[in-house]
């Protein structure tokens, strides 16, 4: 079984199915038969399992085996989620600092416009205080859309790390 999760993994999983038993052999058991070297049996032959028989004791298996390796994969995406969180956090913070130095911008652009000596300074600090506005406007509306999530590379980065965690196991038969 090949798990492509955030650390691909490849397992081993023999599964033993005896005749007249619904339910394969445990894990250990079967892997203590994979150690022993074959021997000749009876003449008659394995009997054939019943359809679908085998490829549901191979999906009860697997399913066993992804609990095992469902924490560790667990653990990782846990990682990854809070990382995203701390990415935005971060970008919060820094568009915070960003919005503050621009508030004190707009301060500074409406005491020039009190101070104002003539109608050209006047209209400078007008301008000014539009193009100042603008960017706080901005960085507001900036930060109102990471508080919310609503970001295209927070979704990416989410849907990606759901994908991985969540992505079934492939199996692959090697040996009937």
């Amino acid at each position: 079984v090949r798990y492509d999760g955030f650390e691909r993994t490849d397992r081993l999983i023999p599964t033993v199915q005896m005749e007249g038993n619904g339910s394969p052999l445990g894990l250990d058991c079967g892997r203590w038969l994979l150690d022993k070297a074959p021997r000749r049996g009876t003449e008659s032959g394995p009997p054939e399992p019943g359809e679908g028989e085998m490829d549901d004791a191979i999906e009860e298996m697997v399913f066993r085996d992804q609990a095992e390796v469902s924490a560790r994969e667990q653990e990782l995406f846990d990682r990854s989620i809070e990382q995203i969180e701390r990415s935005v956090e971060d970008q919060l913070v820094l568009t915070r600092r960003r919005l503050s130095i621009q508030q004190k911008s707009l301060d500074t652009a409406e005491d020039r416009r009190a101070n104002a000596k003539g109608a050209a300074d006047r209209e400078d600090a007008e301008k000014r205080i539009r193009a100042v506005q603008k960017q706080i406007d901005g960085l507001e509306a900036e930060i109102h859309r990471l508080e919310n999530r609503n970001d295209p590379d927070y979704a990416r980065w989410r849907e990606r790390a759901h994908e991985r965690r969540y992505r079934l196991p492939e199996t692959i038969r090697i040996l009937d």
